[in-house]
């Protein structure tokens, strides 16, 4: 299985938990390292080759074995050479070391970000993109945009009403025409869910008056003869 890619550049935390040397400002990955390298560069013995723990360690080594005093740690920072600091990895160091060590580290970082930006042409995020044109920004109408497009938003609707409504059904007009139309339909019984059977014609009532009204005209257009009225 392929390992996890590790980013190009780290991020500023950390930057800022990486163990580091109070001796000469080194860091390191681990804090294992870090104590293997103050042995080997600060608290070896220039006569035998031994490797201390701490510079007090080592000097009481040299006065014991070697009967020689200790002036200063090897391979310093010219204000980090004194004994009167009793270091041992990351533990001892004074609180205003640390926070001189962070600020240094905060502002390299920001340098560095800088300078690839500058070097890349890309911008910084949330400012104006790398053609040099400014962030695009939401558009905001004024109050007079506003009331403008209302009145023009009126003027059509009062030209709908003009003209008849003509153009312009409204879906929610549609919608109700649409709801109402089943409660005003009358449908016949033989169209109810599909019916097989014919529906039946309404025309009977009709159909009767119509014959009865022939019949009746018939009867009063007929003429009287006289001997129908003597018989």
């Amino acid at each position: 299985m392929v390992g996890k890619k590790k980013r190009g550049h780290p991020d500023i935390e950390e930057l800022l938990a990486r163990p580091w040397c109070y001796y000469c400002e080194r860091d390191f990955d681990d804090l294992k390292i870090l104590i293997s390298h103050q042995k080997a560069k600060h608290f070896k013995c220039e006569r035998c080759g031994r490797r201390l723990n701490t510079a007090g360690g080592l000097s009481v080594h040299m006065n014991q074995v070697h009967k020689e005093t200790l002036a200063s740690v090897d391979n310093s920072l010219p204000n980090r050479q004194g004994l009167e600091v009793e270091i041992f990895g990351m533990e001892g160091i004074p609180e205003d070391v640390v926070q001189a060590h962070n600020q240094r580290i905060i502002a390299g970082f920001y340098q560095a970000e800088q300078d690839r930006r500058a070097a890349t042409g890309n911008p910084a995020p949330g400012t104006a993109n790398a053609g040099g044109g400014q962030s695009k920004k939401p558009k905001v109408e004024s109050p007079a945009d506003l009331k403008k497009r209302l009145a023009e938003h009126k003027a059509r609707k009062a030209e709908q009403a003009a003209n008849g409504g003509s153009g312009g059904t409204t879906p929610l007009d549609t919608g109700i025409s649409s709801a109402a139309s089943p409660l005003t339909t009358t449908q016949s019984p033989g169209a109810f869910n599909n019916s097989p059977f014919p529906t039946p014609q309404n025309s009977y009532g009709a159909t009767q008056a119509a014959a009865f009204l022939r019949t009746s005209w018939s009867i009063l257009s007929t003429p009287i003869l006289p001997s129908a009225i003597s018989a």
